[in-house]
């Protein structure tokens, strides 16, 4: 009896002593969720975004929104991604994910959460604080007019 305990914890020892000295959390971290690396984003479309209150005469364009398909790391299906730009599209205002949540970015880099809307007219009426009653049109850019 004596021998065989004698046995078990020598085996016990030796197999203690195959696995690593300092067993931390880190030395498992592939088990952990690792953030979504990009692989691939195409430009899709971008529109200008065109409003006017009442008078169809009195257009200005005040934005553009490009739509995004991007496929992650480890993914086959691609999601959808909508960038809300200025009027003369050299600045980020926002963007909208796949599921309709709007976003407006603030000066310091930050994702403020404006709300679930309805992408095409209401969602961009409430991020540009426009009038629900305001009209929206979304054309194409045409790169032989202004």
């Amino acid at each position: 009896m004596t021998s065989s305990c004698l046995r078990a914890a020598a085996c016990a020892l030796a197999l203690a002593g195959c696995g690593p000295l300092h067993w931390e959390k880190e030395a498992w971290s592939e088990y952990y969720g690792k953030p979504a690396a990009e692989t691939e984003r195409t430009l899709l479309e971008r529109r200008q975004i065109i409003h006017w209150s009442s008078d169809p005469g009195r257009k200005e364009r005040v934005g553009f929104l490009e739509t995004y398909s991007i496929l992650l790391e480890g993914s086959r299906v691609p999601r959808e991604y909508h960038l809300i730009l200025n009027g003369s599209g050299t600045e980020r205002l926002g963007h909208i994910n796949e599921t309709g949540i709007f976003y407006r970015f603030t000066p310091n880099g930050e994702m403020v959460p404006v709300g679930e809307y309805p992408i095409i007219d209401t969602g961009l009426k409430i991020f540009f604080g426009f009038p629900l009653s305001d009209h929206l049109a979304f054309e194409p850019l045409d790169p032989y007019r202004n």
